[in-house]
This record gives C-alpha cells, sequence and structure tokens, in this order.
C-alpha cells in the first residue's frame, strides 16, 4: 500500500516524565481538531478555478462545482497552467465558509510518482479526500512531487473547528492559549507514524494556516498531549 500523507493542525503540550524530572519526556500523543458541535458531521462543496475566490460568499465567476463523492473530489492538473481547488464547509448560519484551498503554478507539476519528470501539456488525475470527524485533508496521488522553485500552495482553516480545545467542557483563557501558542500545522506519512510538524504561516486573526508544498501530505487538526 502506498503512502498516505496527512497534514494536521495540532498543538504539542509537554509535561515532566515524572515529578523528579528524572529522564525524558514521554512522547506526546496527538489529539485532533474535532469539528464544532453545532456543525457536527460537515458538508463540503468544492469550487475549481481562476481566479481564487476571496471570500466565503464571492461569485464562483470562472469558477466550476466539483462532483463530492462520499466527501471525496477529484480533477485533472496539467502542466502550464494554474490550478486552484477550494473547498467549503457549510457553517450553523447557513454560509458556506472556506476550509481548504489548494493551488499549483503553471510550472509546479515536477515528477510523477514513478519519478517521469512532467512536459509542458502533461496531466495527472489529483483527488482530495475529507475527513467528516476531524478537520483534515489528503490528497492522492502519493509520491507526486511539486517544483521546488514553484511549490504546490496549501490553505487550512480551522474556524469550524471546536473552540474547546483542551476537552474540559469549558471554553476560556486556556484554550485561547493553546490557539496562540500550540497550534501548528502537522504531517504523517504513513497511517500510525509519528506526526511531524510543518513550517507554516499561522493567521491567527483568520485561524488560518498556509503552507508550500513539495509533496502529497494528509492533513489533520488537532493538538499533541503528554501524559
Amino acid at each position: 500500500m502506498g503512502r498516505a500523507w496527512v497534514f494536521i493542525i495540532a498543538a504539542t503540550i509537554w509535561l515532566a516524565a515524572c515529578s523528579e524530572g528524572i529522564g525524558p519526556p514521554p512522547a506526546p500523543e496527538l489529539r485532533l481538531l474535532q469539528w464544532s458541535p453545532t456543525i457536527g458531521a460537515p458538508s463540503f462543496t468544492a469550487l475549481r478555478g481562476e481566479p481564487v475566490l476571496k471570500g466565503p460568499d464571492a461569485a464562483a465567476g470562472s469558477s466550476a462545482t466539483l462532483k463530492l463523492d462520499t466527501n471525496r473530489a477529484s480533477f485533472w492538473a496539467h502542466r502550464g497552467r494554474n490550478e486552484v481547488v477550494e473547498i467549503r464547509y457549510l457553517a450553523p448560519d447557513g454560509t458556506w465558509q472556506p476550509f481548504a484551498r489548494f493551488s499549483i503554478p503553471s510550472a509546479g507539476l515536477y515528477r510523477r510518482p514513478n519519478g517521469q519528470l512532467f512536459a509542458d501539456g502533461d496531466s495527472v488525475l489529483i483527488t482530495v479526500t475529507l475527513d467528516p470527524n476531524v478537520v483534515g485533508v489528503e490528497f492522492q496521488p502519493t509520491g507526486l512531487v511539486f517544483s521546488r522553485s514553484a511549490p504546490a500552495q496549501f490553505h487550512l482553516w480551522y474556524t469550524g473547528a471546536n473552540p474547546d480545545l483542551d476537552g474540559n467542557g469549558i471554553v476560556n483563557a486556556a484554550d485561547e492559549q493553546i490557539r496562540r501558542t500550540k497550534l501548528g500545522l502537522w504531517v504523517q506519512e504513513y497511517s500510525g507514524d509519528p506526526w511531524d510538524g510543518v513550517r507554516a504561516v499561522h493567521s491567527l486573526d483568520d485561524k488560518l494556516f498556509g503552507a508550500g508544498l513539495r509533496h502529497f501530505s494528509r492533513y489533520r487538526g488537532g493538538y499533541a498531549v503528554s501524559f
């Protein structure tokens, strides 16, 4: 079975290994960022096209709605053409809010999973899978490589996440502290592997992470806790 890359939003909380402080701390366990109870398992829609949509209620313009089959959408990306796909979720107020945006520059496609270089006009079928249980996205095919000078761009919003980040049933300043100081973008190469941090820009105002990607990966939202 091929690699299943996943990226997530997460925070790491490090606790002492024991009261005496002897020995290394235990490895953190990732706590996934859950969807808000007011949303539950969200409904998604996917739009493809240019220009990039500027807001959750912007007109589609030249964009086209992609068919979602069990929270999965596929589209053909072409070397020599900019590609943009934006995924939205249905908020409790009935509006479609941005969740994930993936864009490939015209020179972004570099190597196929078999190592073959892309030539201008070549294409590849890309599949986006959404997780209705946690804030997460998976991209396929694994092994697809993007240009170092023109990487694919990925943005993930967590505006629909449960604000009770520490899971104690109360939303307070402690949750905001976790959001501001602990949240990060994480990646998992194989299911069951440890999660690794990803260099990303965090917009606190927009509740958004953005990163340039060289390879496809799986994304999830959450934070890690050492017990």
